[in-house]
């Protein structure tokens, strides 16, 4: 009985199969690590937006504050809450009228 036997250069071809299957284990863990860190940026970038929307309220609020304090209408109750007077005839500082350098010429 006669065996028929493939030729023995199996060996290369062998080594080319290996090599193709590490890089393509190797490609498919990197694309795993790849979509992991764009997920992180994703949660990331979601919850600095989230962050930056509270710090817009926020500062919409000091706004507000800053608009109500500055208000002409609100400036009686200001007074009546802090019990101040309002002086009719005001003292400010004076200051020497005469500049020293522009006197000298």
């Amino acid at each position: 009985m006669t065996f028929i036997q493939p030729p023995k250069n199996k060996g290369f071809l062998n080594k080319i199969m290996a090599l193709l299957a590490v890089s393509m284990a190797l490609g498919v863990i990197w694309l795993i690590v790849i979509y992991n860190k764009s997920v992180t940026l994703d949660h990331n970038i979601s919850q600095m937006n989230n962050e930056f929307q509270i710090i817009q309220s926020q500062n919409a609020e000091l706004k507000d504050e800053i608009i109500k304090v500055a208000d002409t209408k609100n400036s009686a109750d200001l007074i009546s809450q802090n019990n101040l007077i309002q002086d009719k005839n005001p003292q400010y500082f004076e200051i020497n009228k005469q500049w020293s350098l522009a006197s000298q010429y």
